[in-house]
């Protein structure tokens, strides 16, 4: 059979690296002689890990990966974490050797936050096999500790991809789950499908279990025919989306990296002449403080007039865009989702305009995300970002990583698109 995802859900933390035995080495040639396969590990990394049990866990992951034959027309591997929201760290294309994936396994960054399983999921099924192959078992392991935050989106979200062929394999580890929930999630028989191991450290005694049900679920039973979805951002939904930054307080070299960054952005939007998503930008790129050869002819008048600019930084531009930027003279929408998506570093200046504005742009309805640059403080954040916060705010250490949030950006803006 050709068209084939299996996923499999892994409720667990991890265990250390074992020797290999001889029934190692049999599911490994299994899983050499086994078609090729792209295998998505999602990874649990809310606060109900601790950190040793999420390396521990990572090390698993590294250990799973040992029994494949690593190759770019074999089998694949990408990796992602989840808490409250989704990061992606490595794609399926990213390393064609075992080596230096299980390296960049074993160097995931732990995210801490609650456990949004069925947000994950959601975002495994439309944004994590998108660069998958065709014509291939498509193989995904969720690693989380316990209960979901939402088990009514989680059981829906597990039923679509069961919907699309998608085999889910559930496994518990500890005493946090919740069995009933494992069972939704899992496939049918569920005798073949869920299990549980009550500590980290037995995980070891599931890891050849796990290993010979990715090898050989294609004998389980069959799959219908795979169909991928693969949203693009606006297909779902309408969207207004006004980009905000103070391009004279950031100068011409951080501004084009920002300008470049919404270049790349908008590649990902479905505009579908006008009627996905709209995009407009103010960058208060104005001639307000111009001053002409003929308007002072008095060195005194002329002074005066320099001294009397005054740069109010982001806050008039936070006011241009929501007094004007989505008004349907300027290309707005009456039923399009407003989105504004605002740049904001530690040079920032004259907050409390900034907040003035922000708060009555959120007052009318305006979804307002921040892209934090630098050490930004999180006080002022909360201050301008919509609710909840920790999904409105997207953070980069530096101007030079901006065009590395492409991802990310996508998947907390784009959602429900």
């Amino acid at each position: 059979m050709e068209n084939l995802m299996i996923f499999l859900l892994v409720i667990l933390g991890g265990v250390h690296g074992a020797p290999k035995t001889n029934l190692d080495n049999k599911i490994q040639s299994k899983c050499n002689n086994g078609k090729p396969a792209d295998v998505f590990f999602l990874l649990d990394s809310s606060s109900s890990i601790w950190q040793v049990d999420y390396e521990i866990q990572l090390q698993f992951i590294s250990d799973v990966i040992d029994m494949f034959t690593i190759a770019p027309n074999h089998t694949r591997v990408a990796v992602s974490a989840f808490s409250h929201f989704y990061r992606p760290f490595i794609r399926f294309d990213s390393y064609n050797t075992k080596e230096q994936l299980k390296e960049a396994v074993l160097n995931v960054r732990y995210l801490s936050g609650s456990t949004y399983t069925g947000d994950a999921l959601k975002k495994m099924r439309t944004r994590g096999f998108k660069n998958a192959r065709p014509g291939v078992a498509h193989i995904g392991i969720v690693l989380t500790d316990g209960a979901s935050a939402n088990k009514e989106k989680t059981k829906e979200e597990a039923e679509k991809l069961k919907s699309m062929g998608v085999y889910l394999f559930a496994i518990g580890v500890g005493s946090k789950f919740d069995m009933n929930e494992l069972i939704d999630i899992g496939s049918k028989p569920s005798e073949d499908f869920v299990y549980d191991v009550d500590k980290y450290n037995m995980l070891d005694s599931i890891r050849e279990t796990l290993a010979i049900k990715a090898c050989t679920v294609e004998s389980i039973t069959e799959a219908p025919l795979l169909q991928m979805d693969q949203p693009a951002c606006g297909l779902k939904g309408t969207a207004d989306m006004m980009f905000c930054f103070d391009s004279a307080a950031t100068g011409t070299a951080r501004s084009k990296i920002v300008y470049n960054f919404i270049t790349e952005i908008t590649d990902e939007f479905n505009m579908n002449d006008g009627d996905g998503i709209r995009v407009g930008i103010m960058s208060r790129n104005c001639h307000e403080h111009d001053i002409h050869l003929d308007d002072y002819i008095q060195k005194d008048e002329l002074m005066g007039a320099i001294n009397s600019i005054e740069f109010q930084g982001m806050g008039p531009i936070l006011h241009n865009m929501r007094k004007h930027g989505f008004k349907e003279s300027h290309g707005g929408r009456t039923e399009a989702r407003k989105i504004a998506v605002l740049f904001v570093d530690e040079e920032t200046e004259k907050l409390d305009f900034v907040f003035q504005e922000a708060a009555e742009a959120r007052s009318q309805g305006i979804e307002v995300y921040v892209v934090s640059i630098g050490n930004v403080d999180v006080d002022v954040l909360r201050k301008i970002a919509s609710e909840p916060v920790g999904s409105h705010v997207i953070k980069v250490s530096s101007y030079d990583d901006v065009p590395l949030l492409k991802e990310d950006f996508v998947n907390s803006v784009c959602e429900d698109l």
